[in-house]
């Protein structure tokens, strides 16, 4: 019966550590051209279901297991500039102040982690429809 505790210690642990790196996330990378902006796409958010919860949730991550860290709303804007492995989750750059200048129209190299003024994250790509990139 010992082994089996022990076997079952070490895989709780691993779970734990799987869970963990849910929570950390992955931060959102811009940049990387010299002649391109550093968010190259533009979108706006659209086709929510207002009969159900009626915002985007911008998550720490690629999936829906990430913290979620903010909520979108139909019609925000949002600077795309990163793709997901699997094409389905963007990382994008934005405000809810529409004046706010994010830093991310014009070149930065190398490709380094946002960290201007706007907030960060990813986004269930379905929901925004690409206006500009």
């Amino acid at each position: 019966m010992y082994p089996f505790l022990l076997a079952l210690l070490l895989l709780s642990s691993l779970l734990s550590s799987a869970a963990t790196a849910d929570v950390i996330g992955i931060p959102v990378m811009v940049g990387g051209e010299k002649n391109l902006d550093a968010c190259t796409g533009l979108g706006i958010v659209f086709g929510l279901n207002p009969q159900s919860d009626n915002f985007l949730a911008v998550r720490s991550g690629t999936n829906s297991r990430y913290a979620l860290i903010d909520k979108l709303y139909e019609g925000q804007q949002v600077f795309i500039c990163q793709t997901s492995a699997d094409g389905k989750w963007l990382g994008v750059v934005y405000s809810h102040n529409k004046n706010a200048d994010c830093g991310v129209n014009s070149p930065i190299n190398p490709a380094q982690v946002y960290s201007g003024q706007c907030k960060s994250g990813w986004v269930y790509g379905r929901w925004i429809k690409i206006v500009a990139g």
